[in-house]
């Protein structure tokens, strides 16, 4: 059976073999903020969802089709 991702950024944690909250907890950044962008409810565009953006494109698990709508 193949595994049925709700996002882009969730496809690529998994597919780098590692959890949004390990990821989160390494960077010193709230979980719910990598939850967030990840479902469109953030866009990244300013603050500390910018931030977490910038460190998800430096770490290559950001691409420009990730941004929500």
């Amino acid at each position: 059976m193949k595994k049925k991702f709700q996002n882009a950024l969730s496809k690529k944690f998994y597919e780098e073999g590692i959890t949004m909250s390990g990821w989160a907890r390494k960077h010193g950044i709230p979980v719910f903020q990598i939850w967030q962008l990840a479902n469109g409810h953030r866009r990244g565009t300013r603050g500390v969802s910018k931030k977490v953006v910038e460190l998800l494109k430096a770490e290559g698990l950001w691409a420009e089709d990730d941004k929500a709508a």
